[in-house]
């Protein structure tokens, strides 16, 4: 174990001003040399104890008979102090050695403690906060405990991994026993084989070859994700997010919402003006496709099982009657890649991007992995726009670096709302406008709101919100 030296050390001057004023029986002086002072055995400059002969023999400490012993300095260490038989005294550190259970698991874990007050591992220093990896989850890698010291006291407590579930919107913690995943309120064994139901709809899981999860959702489509136009409608009447006439001085906590989007008042405040843009076209197609592409891959899986058969497989590809509702009027999802070919047409419009629908089981899923490498980055776009692209997206072709840069980073939408200040009152104007497609530039703005409130406590604020 690794010695630092402690903190508890006498000078050699004091050490010998208070030995000379050490009195013995009878008011008597005992002389420096009749002291014993002992040190530890591994840093001669900690002093553990100083003893004193005493007149029928033998010794003491703190004017009590002593003969040996477990000693304790007021830095917490102890020492077990012994006399040998040539009648030299040792002073051995006593580390403290702690069994710490891991988590809920059966594993302990032993800290121990050094001399100079740090705690070990092995041969690993440990403190408050840190963790250690021990055992082994369903996903084939090390539980983590954080380790923490209160009151003297070692605990650890197991701190659970979160993997996405390929494919979905799903996420998974690997059980810390390695019984298997759980997934929302669901749970599937080691191997991730599975049906769940996860908000009202299936999926089917299996385990990935690195210990993950993949799925595909069945039966019910994926929902879909409200944007920030659902907040208020485009000529929705302007509001705040919260109405704090009571407390005018949280005026900056709030938000004023006004064409459809959320515009922070303290950033208005700030700088009069404030800028909202909406997702990327580009990014967001990709991340539509990597969610087909992975439910493609479920699908190929099951036909190499057995589960389904070709024509089965093909229906899932390239099924053009989805969609819309069936009369109970639950979604009826269309083929993935009908899904992607729209995807594509939302970047190049609906006169491009006609795909290349392949359908064997053995090349479908790298076909998708082309589009999403198209996708990635911006040297991948402009690679694949050029009139040098590849064919297996029609009408992908023919962009300039310039243009195919421009369209990579272009959002679907811009809010801009300013806004001034005249006492107590606050007032101004916003806009939103959008494209269609990300090879076109933000076209005019297509809705514009101006907005005025009072901070004065007696007026109803967000009621009071005025439409121009």
């Amino acid at each position: 174990m690794t010695r630092i030296q402690a903190d508890f050390r006498i000078p050699g001057w004091i050490l010998a001003l208070g030995l000379c004023l050490l009195l013995g029986s009878g008011g008597e002086l005992r002389a420096q040399s009749d002291a014993v002072v002992v040190t530890s055995a591994t840093d001669s400059e900690i002093v553990v104890a100083t003893l004193l002969p005493a007149e029928g023999g033998g010794f003491t400490l703190d004017g009590e008979p002593f003969a040996g012993g477990e000693v304790t300095l007021e830095s917490g260490a102890t020492y077990l102090l012994a006399l040998s038989e040539e009648g030299a005294w040792t002073a051995t550190f006593q580390p403290v050695t702690m069994p710490v259970e891991l988590g809920a698991s059966e594993l302990t874990v032993d800290i121990a403690s050094a001399e100079d007050g740090t705690w070990w591992i092995g041969e690993t220093a440990v403190a408050s906060g840190d963790f250690h990896s021990a055992g082994s989850n369903a996903a084939g890698r090390a539980n983590r405990y954080e380790l923490t010291l209160r009151d003297g006291e070692w605990s650890a407590r197991y701190v659970a991994e979160m993997i996405a579930v390929e494919g979905t919107d799903l996420t998974a913690t690997p059980n810390e026993d390695g019984s298997g995943y759980t997934i929302g309120t669901a749970t599937v064994g080691v191997d991730g084989i599975g049906d769940i139901t996860v908000d009202g709809a299936m999926y089917h899981l299996r385990r990935t070859e690195g210990g993950g999860l993949i799925g595909a959702r069945f039966e019910t489509p994926m929902a879909l994700r409200p944007d920030y136009k659902d907040i208020v409608g485009r000529g929705g009447r302007p509001r705040l997010s919260a109405d704090d006439r009571d407390t005018p001085a949280d005026e900056e906590g709030v938000a004023l919402e006004v064409v459809g989007v959320k515009f922070p008042i303290g950033e208005l405040l700030g700088s009069g003006t404030a800028t909202v843009e909406g997702a990327n076209i580009v990014a967001k197609a990709r991340g539509e496709i990597v969610k087909l592409r992975g439910q493609v891959a479920q699908l190929v899986a099951l036909r190499k099982d057995g589960a389904i058969d070709q024509n089965t497989l093909a229906d899932q590809l390239l099924d053009t009657d989805g969609g819309g509702t069936d009369g109970d009027g639950n979604d009826v999802p269309s083929g993935k890649w009908v899904d992607a070919e729209a995807q594509i047409k939302s970047i190049f419009g609906d006169a491009h991007g006609d795909l290349e629908e392949v359908l064997n089981e053995n090349r479908v899923v790298a076909a998708f992995d082309r589009l999403v490498a198209a996708l990635s980055s911006v040297e991948a776009f402009t690679a694949a726009t050029d009139a040098d692209g590849p064919d297996y997206i029609t009408g992908f072709q023919g962009r300039s670096a310039t243009q195919a840069a421009a369209a990579f980073g272009r959002s679907a939408s811009t809010a801009a709302a300013v806004l001034s200040v005249l006492g107590d009152v606050r007032y101004g104007a916003a806009t939103f406008n959008e494209t269609a497609k990300a090879t076109d530039a933000l076209g005019t703005a297509e809705t514009g709101q101006a907005f005025a409130y009072a901070t004065i406590p007696a007026v109803q604020r967000a009621s009071d919100v005025q439409v121009a």
